[in-house]
């Protein structure tokens, strides 16, 4: 293609998070996450550079040049916002989510890749209820089903009714995109 590419990263170890990188073929790349800036009763978010972060995989894709702009455009409307961090309503998922929109979704991978030093902290179910998408790709819940057997017999592995239900159980409140009047979306999105 082009050399312009989206990587959505998974951390599956521990508490789980996830987040996008943009890169262009000049080098230029952009690394950003949604996470709680300020842990008090009400969490306040933000958009964080994210290159650092510890990663269990990435999938990667490619994207033309006018995504890449308009996924980065994404990502700076996240940053102006004032939101607030609500775990399972507007969280992480929601920023990729929202960047990935642009891109028409998750379909078209070119693979993934496993950091093969990192442990699953949780079970495939787990995995597949916080990040849907995986459960997409059946050679992939079956290489994070085999990590986790890896990993000894306390991690539990999931039968095709799991997966079902992991699969059934929901993902974001709404569809690609966030209407204005969502108000677990940022303000300005629109599919």
């Amino acid at each position: 293609m082009n050399g312009y590419k989206a990587r959505v990263y998974y951390d599956l170890e521990g508490m789980p998070h996830t987040w996008v990188r943009l890169s262009a073929p000049d080098g230029e790349s952009e690394t950003r996450g949604f996470a709680p800036a300020v842990y008090s009763p009400i969490w306040k978010g933000r958009v964080k550079d994210d290159a650092d972060h510890e990663w269990t995989l990435y999938r990667e894709y490619d994207i033309s040049e006018a995504q890449y702009r308009d996924m980065k455009g994404v990502i700076e409307n996240w940053g102006r916002g004032e939101m607030k961090y609500i775990f399972g309503q507007r969280d992480c998922r929601d920023l990729v989510h929202d960047v990935m929109a642009k891109r028409g979704g998750y379909d078209g991978a070119s693979g993934y890749s496993f950091n093969s030093q990192s442990h699953i902290g949780f079970t495939v179910e787990g995995s597949l209820s916080i990040f849907k998408e995986l459960g997409r790709d059946q050679s992939l819940v079956n290489d994070i089903s085999a990590k986790i057997h890896s990993q000894g017999d306390s991690y539990g592995l999931l039968d095709e009714a799991g997966i079902q239900d992991a699969f059934d159980s929901g993902y974001w409140p709404g569809v690609y995109g966030q209407e204005d009047d969502n108000p677990y979306g940022p303000p300005g999105m629109t599919p």
